[in-house]
């Protein structure tokens, strides 16, 4: 049985859902950003920016996999519907999106309960199938804790994430500055600049 697929018209209620949700704000996460840059606030405008990414990949990755779930779910329950009873007219009164809506509601509860923390491969999974377009050499070098090629654009042979930079400033006490910033801001900003590119 080949697997269900999202249509485009769930994918695009979900991410209305989406783009309504605190963490995609982003034009306050810049400008906050850019305010502890300006004053000289470095490891407070890497973590803010890192702050807003983990949240943003997390309602991408529950949201992603709740609609996925929903469905599947959804197609089982229509087959079922439409065998039991052939004069139910689904389509009258939005009772599919009602009733879909529902199944994604129930989905998101049980897929927030058990999320911990970012999976680079569940954020690309994501981004993929809301159809968000980013650089998956990028992805790796803000998310993952290790990386076997360099995102195109970064001045540097380091192969150090941004994800690692940012437990060596929380755990370690890291001396993040200026020029450190600048490196890597570029990728920062980029992620975010595509993710508010959404509600347009």
């Amino acid at each position: 049985m080949a697997k269900a697929l999202p249509s485009q018209a769930a994918i695009d209620n979900v991410l209305l859902k989406l783009v309504k949700l605190p963490s995609f704000n982003i034009d306050s996460i810049l400008s906050r950003s850019e305010f502890l840059f300006s004053n000289a606030c470095y490891e407070q405008a890497l973590l803010n920016y890192w702050i807003a990414i983990e949240q943003v990949c997390r309602d991408l990755v529950i949201y992603e996999k709740s609609l996925c779930n929903a469905t599947i779910l959804w197609k089982k329950q229509e087959r079922k519907l439409a065998a039991k009873s052939q004069n139910i007219d689904l389509s009258k009164h939005n009772l599919e999106g009602q009733l879909f809506d529902l199944i994604f509601t129930h989905s998101k509860l049980f897929y927030e309960a058990q999320y911990r923390y970012i999976n680079v491969e569940e954020v690309r999974k994501a981004l993929t199938t809301f159809n968000i377009y980013f650089d998956l050499n990028t992805v790796n070098y803000l998310l993952a804790n290790k990386i076997k090629e360099l995102p195109e654009g970064l001045n540097s042979n380091s192969k150090v994430t941004i994800r690692s930079i940012r437990n060596k400033v929380v755990h370690d006490a890291y001396m993040f500055k200026k020029d450190d910033f600048e490196l890597i801001k570029p990728f920062l900003y980029e992620f975010l600049v595509v993710i508010r590119g959404i509600k347009k």
